[in-house]
């Protein structure tokens, strides 16, 4: 190895320069053999579209959902008993479905026979 400052030769094991006391630097050992090197392709995993669960509602979910909770509605002005468990039911019908919007229309059907039932007990 020679020193980069001088340009003494000096043994390989050297740090240092013999002659003016410099830093060695050791050159970068590349072996290179007769052909290029090829790069490797690297496998990828394929890209798969990403589905969301739950998110596309059928059309039966919708008219569910629209009836429930217009029922669970009209449940607090008529017929509170029997629009409140029809909300109920279409609402766990679409909760069946895997589909959450389901517990508004049970929500509303619950606190529609809850409500009927204390009024009637305040103000008969």
């Amino acid at each position: 190895m020679f020193c980069g400052e001088c340009g003494t030769e000096n043994p390989d094991t050297n740090q240092f320069c013999k002659n003016c006391g410099n830093a060695l630097r050791k050159a970068p050992v590349t072996e290179h053999s007769g052909a290029p090197a090829v790069p490797v392709p690297v496998p990828q995993a394929p890209v798969l579209p990403v589905s969301n669960p739950g998110t596309g509602i059928s059309t039966t979910g919708k008219i569910a959902i629209v009836l429930g909770a217009l029922c669970g509605v009209t449940a607090f002005f008529i017929l509170p008993y029997l629009l409140g468990m029809i909300a109920v039911l279409l609402g766990a019908f679409v909760l069946y479905k895997k589909n959450k919007i389901g517990v508004i229309c049970i929500l509303l059907g619950i606190s529609a026979i809850i409500f009927d039932y204390f009024y009637l007990q305040i103000i008969p």
